[in-house]
């Protein structure tokens, strides 16, 4: 009993091995890549950078407050995939333009604009004209 209980402990650590070796191959080809994306290495990174390869996957560093230690819970969690693209906080992503009380208050907050004095010598841009505008559909 106690032959087959070493031999299976054995297994069980060799598995553990090859898999951690796996995630470790993993965690390497993946900061390869970000490496070469970014043109230097990950040591080089500014902090920012670091926590925005943290954000991209949806991984938060608490208790982070060294460089070093953000530095390795990129490296933990670089082979993750990335979660949110960069450069998706345009107005319409970030649900603001869809708000009806936000749109209320644009509107008469250009009302009153356009009531001062001179307020009918210029235009105001709202941005559904600027949709228009970049499509084509309206002219300036």
């Amino acid at each position: 009993m106690k032959t087959l209980f070493l031999v299976v402990a054995v297994l069980v650590v060799v598995a553990l091995a090859e898999s951690d070796g796996q995630s470790d191959s993993t965690n390497k080809d993946a900061l390869a890549e970000v490496e070469k994306k970014m043109g230097k290495k990950i040591e080089n990174f500014s902090v920012k950078e670091l926590n925005s390869l943290l954000r991209e996957r949806g991984v938060k560093c608490t208790g982070c407050s060294e460089k070093s230690h953000v530095l390795e819970k990129v490296r933990e969690n670089i082979h993750l995939p990335v979660k949110v693209e960069q450069g998706t906080n345009s107005r319409k992503s970030r649900g603001r333009a869809s708000d009806p009380k936000n749109d209320k208050d644009i509107d008469d907050l250009l009302a009153k604009l356009k009531k001062m004095p001179g307020g009918d010598k210029f235009k105001i841009f709202t941005p559904n004209d600027l949709d228009k505008l970049k499509d084509g559909k309206m002219d300036l």
